[in-house]
């Protein structure tokens, strides 16, 4: 009996940990915005307010890729090509933005693509956030795996609410999150906000591959993220200065 169990027990780590070293997930996301009573009586009066109110409560979804090889792992954009005939609105709200998210578990770092701001370049290199996850013994499955659930309160009051796979050996995720004792397949980020916003992340296919290129943010200026709100202002400031300029000039 024991040996049985000890073959049982290697044949189960095996493909566990061969899964578990160079996987690829695609994950559709969508934000999605839902106004009261007043504020949907208010778009509704504008012209094309209903296609607005529309586009703001049912997005169309965007489509991220997660590539995983051992500690490392990004989380990048993939582009869409738009179709939007006879749409007036293509509002667009990529949850972790239109680059990569890049996420180093073996020394807690995080990288992000931050784009253009007033004409420079920037990424961030920052700690990796910590989640107090609290596990429930609710579970369901999500692609063929069953995946249990977590809750976790973030720095900045939002709920997130996710479904990991235990049986895929990794501490990965989507976007920011990470930290749980298996893949992240699901995750529902709730900021109870005035428009009841959510942000919602959904792995639609997973795969092992054989090599994965992780990619990791460089372009630009490093900063820290917490950095952004001041190189806003003073991106701001500079524009005022150059905006009262010209109306001298005149």
């Amino acid at each position: 009996m024991r040996f049985f169990f000890r073959i049982f027990l290697l044949l189960f780590c095996f493909s566990v940990n061969v899964l578990a070293q160079q996987i690829e997930v695609s994950f559709s996301t969508y934000t999605q915005q839902k106004f009261n009573e007043e504020e949907a009586r208010k778009y509704n009066e504008r012209p094309q307010g209903k296609e607005q109110l529309k586009a703001n409560e049912e997005p169309p979804a965007e489509t991220y890729k997660l590539i995983i090889s051992g500690k490392e792992s990004s989380f990048t954009y993939q582009d869409r090509i738009a179709n939007n005939q006879g749409q007036i609105f293509d509002i667009r709200y990529p949850v972790a933005g239109m680059g990569t998210t890049y996420h180093n578990l073996q020394d807690s770092v995080q990288m992000k693509d931050i784009g253009e701001i007033y004409g420079k370049l920037y990424h961030s290199m920052d700690s990796l956030q910590i989640f107090n996850w609290e596990i429930s013994s609710e579970k369901k499955e999500i692609l063929g795996f069953e995946t249990r659930k977590a809750t976790a309160i973030n720095k900045d009051g939002a709920t997130i609410v996710a479904w990991y796979a235990p049986k895929i050996a990794v501490s990965h995720g989507p976007g920011d999150f990470w930290g749980l004792p298996g893949l992240i397949l699901e995750l529902e980020k709730d900021y109870h906000n005035e428009r009841n916003r959510k942000d919602f992340y959904i792995a639609e296919s997973i795969k092992e591959i054989k090599k994965a290129k992780v990619i990791k943010p460089t372009k630009g200026i490093q900063i820290k993220e917490s950095d952004l709100k001041v190189i806003y202002q003073e991106g701001r400031k500079r524009q005022q200065e150059m905006n009262a300029q010209e109306v001298e000039k005149e």
